[in-house]
């Protein structure tokens, strides 16, 4: 594959011919996160029974075949490390949006 091709769209342009930030002497890398949340004090016992289910899920193969299809990242995490992800996902959004002078209103 060419790490640079916008896949799965056939013919889509390399990345290279996209307005990218490198071009401009930056870097940046993003990756779309997605995420199961419930409410905060929600019964440990539920928790576990919703990882469960959406751990099986992930693992299986129509779920794979898609992650494979649209060259998506094979990448789960549970509650507790997910939460962790988030906040510091945060942090350095919160960071990078004060050096920038920019506004998340």
């Amino acid at each position: 594959k060419d790490a640079n091709k916008l896949l799965p769209v056939p013919g889509a342009p390399a990345s290279s011919a996209c307005g990218r930030l490198s071009n401009s002497g930056r870097s940046s890398t993003s990756m779309p996160v997605r995420g199961v949340v419930g409410p905060r004090g929600l019964p440990a016992g539920v928790v576990r029974r919703l990882h469960d289910a959406l751990a099986r899920a992930h693992r299986s193969e129509t779920v794979q075949a898609h992650m494979r299809r649209f060259d998506m990242p094979d990448e789960y995490l549970g509650a507790e490390d997910y939460l962790a992800f988030a906040r510091a996902q945060f942090e350095r959004e919160r960071v990078l949006v004060s050096r920038l002078n920019l506004s998340i209103d």
